[in-house]
């Protein structure tokens, strides 16, 4: 989700209402970052992991859904849980039903509706492996459950690219998310298992790949500001250089874990906590713009 109007200084919202010559730069709006940096990180950890592991298991041979109860009921967990995080970024939780009622406009509403799709799906696939086993879910359900995942990524990206905030009118937010999306992802498969095989080796390639293009795109976000031309909500920030310095640090620490812990048969839940670690401090250099 992103900041909603309601969020914004009451300056902001006359600024809004007067048109871009009189949109401020001096302040900046306030924005309740930490639901949203729980919701996104989230939803595009369980969007990329059910890709990927969908996906080696396919490659595999196996049939086309055949994901295991145990990866559906984390991945599961993590939609349920982001999705009540979203919640206290909301003024009025008890309203958030009304986020859908703009789908033919608001990408905004089609994010939401891709989460609750994505979440729906993966608890009929959860229910359906439980009660009758993974090699029973119906490839069609495997297949919306994978475009509901994908579809969440893109229209959250969609939702963030508002041409009155200058530092997200850019498809770098895309690709920011897509390869965070598969860090997390890649990680998530890792740290689970079942069908990763002999391919944890191409698996940590696409970790170490996406993690460098994340690395970057952060970096690449302390460029200095430059006029735009829709104007700003938001008067470009100071660099948050120690944030980027973290994200990057961090990942580097988690890819280098990551990579012992293949060769050495050792555990790879520290590499996915100095990753999620990595992640919010780049989530969190995302929101400060």
């Amino acid at each position: 989700m992103t900041p909603s109007p309601g969020r914004h200084s009451s300056s902001a919202r006359t600024a809004m209402r007067s048109g871009p010559a009189a949109w401020p730069t001096a302040r900046r709006c306030e924005v309740r970052e930490a639901p949203l940096v729980a919701f996104t990180l989230a939803g595009q950890a369980a969007a990329g992991a059910y890709a990927i592991v969908a996906g080696l298991q396919l490659m595999a041979g196996a049939p086309v859904g055949l994901v295991d109860l145990r990866t559906l009921a984390v991945l599961l967990l993590l939609m349920v849980v982001g999705m009540a995080a979203s919640l206290f970024h909301l003024g009025a939780p008890q309203r958030a039903y009304r986020a859908l009622l703009g789908l033919r406009t608001s990408w905004l509403s089609r994010e939401v509706l891709a989460a609750a799709l994505f979440a729906g799906c993966l608890g009929v696939q959860a229910g359906a492996a439980w009660l009758w086993g993974a090699r029973h879910i119906p490839a069609g359900l495997a297949l919306l459950t994978a475009l509901a995942g994908l579809a969440l990524i893109y229209c959250m990206a969609r939702a963030y690219m508002l041409r009155t905030m200058q530092a997200w009118d850019t498809p770098a937010v895309l690709l920011s998310f897509v390869a965070t999306s598969l860090v997390l992802g890649s990680l998530l498969a890792l740290v689970l298992g079942p069908g990763v095989g002999p391919r944890g080796g191409a698996l940590l390639w696409l970790l170490a790949l996406a993690a460098a293009a994340d690395a970057a795109l952060g970096l690449w976000r302390l460029r200095p500001a430059r006029p735009g031309k829709y104007g700003s909500l938001r008067a470009p920030a100071r660099p948050h250089a120690a944030l980027a310095a973290l994200h990057v640090g961090l990942l580097f620490l988690g890819i280098s874990w990551a990579w012992w812990a293949l060769v050495a048969a050792r555990s790879f839940l520290p590499a996915l906590a100095l990753v999620v670690a990595a992640e919010v401090a780049g989530r969190a250099q995302f929101y400060r713009v």
